[in-house]
C-alpha cells in the first residue's frame, strides 16, 4: 500500500522547515517592498525581508511521492487533485515576518504627532518599541518633525531610511470621520492598535476669547466624531492630553501647595448642566473646551466595561528633549508663539529687542521676585507620563475591579518664578537676556502650581528633569550661547 511504503518519507517532508534533520532548506529569503497601507493617505513603505516557508506538499511532489492515505475513485479525478496539490505548494503556507517592525509590536495612534508634545509622545513610545501611527493635519506643525524624531531615536547614528518602518504619518484631521474610518480600517488588518494618545487641539487661550466657535469645532466637536470612530473599531484605551487652563479662577487662590484634581470633578454637562455651569464660571474657552473633552472621554470609558481612559491635566511643558532634535517649532506664530521659552528664544536671536514680563507686584508680602510663579515641566517628562497613562490603560482592562476613568496632573508640584526662568536660562547659556516689564496681563494669575501626589502615589511617575536640565537641552537644541 502506498501509505505504508512513503509513511516515513511523508513524516520527513511535513516536519518544521527549520528542524535541523531536514537536509535541504526551503527558506527563501526576498528582499521587498511592501505596502501596508492602501489608503489614498498613505505614503509609507516599508522595506522588509520576509521568510518564505514553502509548503511541505512540495517535497512529496519534488521527489514524485504521493500524498498519503487517498484513494481516489478515477484517474481523472486523481490527475486533478494532483494538479490541484501542484499549484498549493507553490503558494507559502507561513510568512515569518521578524524583521517587518510593524507585525511583531503594538501599534498606537497619536493625534497631533507633529507637534512640540507630539514628537516627544512619539519618541518615547518609539524607545518603548511601539509602532506608531501619527494622525496631524500640519496645521500647526511640519512635515520634517518625522525626521526629526527618527533622528532623535536612532541619535543621529543611522540612516533615517532604515527606521522608517517604525513610523507612520497619515495627513488627515483626526476629526474627519470618514477618512479616519478608512485609516483604520486598512490598518487594523495589519497591527494592533493599543489605544490612542489624544494631543490634537487649539491651544491658545487668547485666541480662544475673540473666537470662541473654532476652540468648540476643532476641540469638542471633533474629539466627539473621533471617540465614536475609534469605538467602531474597537479601539478602547484612551489617553487625554488636558490642560491646567481647567483650574481657572482656582488657581488665583491656590497656595504653593498645588492645585488638586478633586477640585475641579467631572460633570456632564447633558444630565447635570446647572453644576457644569457653576464648574466652568470664569473659564476661558479653550478651558471650557478642555473641560468637556475631559466630560467626553469619561462617557466613552463608562459606556463599555472594558474601555478605559486617562486624563492628565499638563502644566506648562518645557526644554526639549537631550538629543536636540525635537524643537517647539509652531506654524502658527500669532497665537502659539508666545510660550515663555519661544519669547526668550526671540529675544536672543534679535527677532525681538526685549523679553517682556507682565507684572512683577504679585507678591507684596516680599515672599518672592513679583513675577508670576508657574509650575514648568520637562516635556520629556510629560511625554513619558502620557506613555505610562496608556500602558495603565491597558493593564487595567484586565481587572475590571479597577475605575474605567482616571484624572491626573502632570506637574512638578514646584513654582519657579519667570524671572527665576530668565537667569537659569542665562546662568546655562552664558548669556544676557534682556527684559523688560510691562503691566499685568489680563487673565493672568500669580500662582500656578500643580500637586503631582496623586500621579506619584497610583502611578509611580515623577519628573527625571529639574530647571537645570530644562535650561541645558533648550540651550543645546537652539545652539544658544557657550555652554552646552
Amino acid at each position: 500500500m502506498l501509505k505504508d511504503a512513503t509513511a516515513k518519507q511523508v513524516e520527513q517532508a511535513e516536519r518544521p522547515l527549520h528542524d535541523p534533520r531536514n537536509s535541504n532548506s526551503n527558506k527563501v529569503e526576498t528582499n521587498q517592498q511592501q505596502r501596508i497601507l492602501g489608503t489614498p493617505h498613505s505614503s509609507l513603505l516599508v522595506q522588509s525581508t520576509i521568510t518564505i516557508n514553502v509548503h511541505p506538499f512540495s517535497r512529496i511532489l519534488s521527489q514524485n511521492i504521493e500524498p498519503a492515505r487517498l484513494d481516489f475513485p478515477s484517474k481523472c479525478n486523481r490527475d486533478l487533485i494532483l494538479r490541484v496539490l501542484r499549484f498549493l505548494s507553490t503558494i507559502p503556507c507561513c510568512l515569518s515576518l521578524s524583521r517587518l517592525h510593524i507585525n511583531c509590536r503594538s501599534a498606537v495612534l497619536v493625534t497631533g504627532g507633529l507637534g512640540y508634545i507630539g514628537t516627544h509622545v512619539c519618541l518615547e513610545l518609539l524607545r518603548k518599541n511601539y509602532h506608531v501611527i501619527v494622525v496631524d493635519n500640519l496645521t500647526n506643525s511640519y512635515r520634517d518633525a518625522l525626521s526629526s524624531i527618527l533622528r532623535a531615536f536612532s541619535n543621529g547614528n543611522e540612516p533615517l531610511g532604515r527606521r522608517k518602518d517604525l513610523i507612520t504619518h497619515i495627513s488627515i484631521d483626526y476629526g474627519d470621520a470618514k477618512a479616519l474610518d478608512q485609516v483604520l480600517a486598512e490598518f487594523q488588518r495589519y497591527l494592533n492598535i493599543l489605544g490612542t494618545i489624544h494631543l490634537a487641539a487649539s491651544k491658545s487661550v487668547g485666541e480662544s476669547i475673540l473666537n470662541p466657535a473654532k476652540y468648540y469645532e476643532n476641540n469638542v466637536v471633533k474629539t466627539d466624531r473621533f471617540l465614536k470612530c475609534l469605538g467602531r473599531y474597537g479601539i478602547k484605551n484612551v489617553v487625554l492630553a488636558s490642560s491646567a487652563a481647567v483650574y481657572g479662577n482656582l488657581a488665583r487662590n491656590s497656595s504653593l501647595d498645588g492645585l488638586k484634581e478633586e477640585q475641579v470633578p467631572i460633570v456632564d454637562p447633558f444630565i447635570a448642566p446647572g453644576e457644569f455651569g457653576k464648574v466652568v464660571s470664569g473659564l476661558s474657552p479653550y478651558g471650557i473646551s478642555k473641560l468637556l473633552c475631559e466630560s467626553l472621554v469619561y462617557r466613552f470609558a463608562t459606556e463599555d466595561p472594558t474601555r478605559r481612559a486617562i486624563a492628565f491635566r499638563l502644566f506648562n511643558p518645557v526644554g526639549c528633549d537631550p538629543s536636540g532634535y525635537l524643537k517647539e517649532a509652531p506654524k502658527d506664530t500669532e497665537w502659539c508663539g508666545g510660550s515663555i521659552m519661544q519669547m526668550v528664544l526671540k529675544t536672543i536671536n534679535g527677532s525681538n529687542s526685549m523679553l517682556e514680563i507682565f507684572g512683577a507686584d504679585y507678591f507684596g508680602d516680599g515672599s518672592g521676585d513679583g513675577s508670576c510663579v508657574r509650575d514648568f515641566v520637562h516635556v520629556s517628562d510629560i511625554a513619558r507620563g502620557l506613555v505610562m497613562g496608556l500602558e495603565r490603560c491597558a493593564l487595567q482592562r484586565i481587572d475590571r475591579r479597577q475605575p474605567r476613568f482616571e484624572i491626573y496632573n502632570l506637574a512638578s508640584g514646584k513654582g519657579v518664578s519667570v524671572k527665576q526662568l530668565i537667569r537659569a536660562i542665562e546662568q546655562e547659556c552664558d548669556i544676557k537676556v534682556k527684559t523688560k516689564i510691562c503691566g499685568r496681563r489680563k487673565g493672568d494669575v500669580a500662582v500656578s502650581i500643580g500637586s503631582m501626589d496623586k500621579v506619584r502615589i497610583e502611578m509611580g511617575w515623577v519628573p527625571d528633569m529639574g530647571l537645570q536640565q530644562v535650561c541645558q537641552h533648550f540651550c543645546r537644541c537652539y545652539n544658544i550661547g557657550g555652554r552646552r
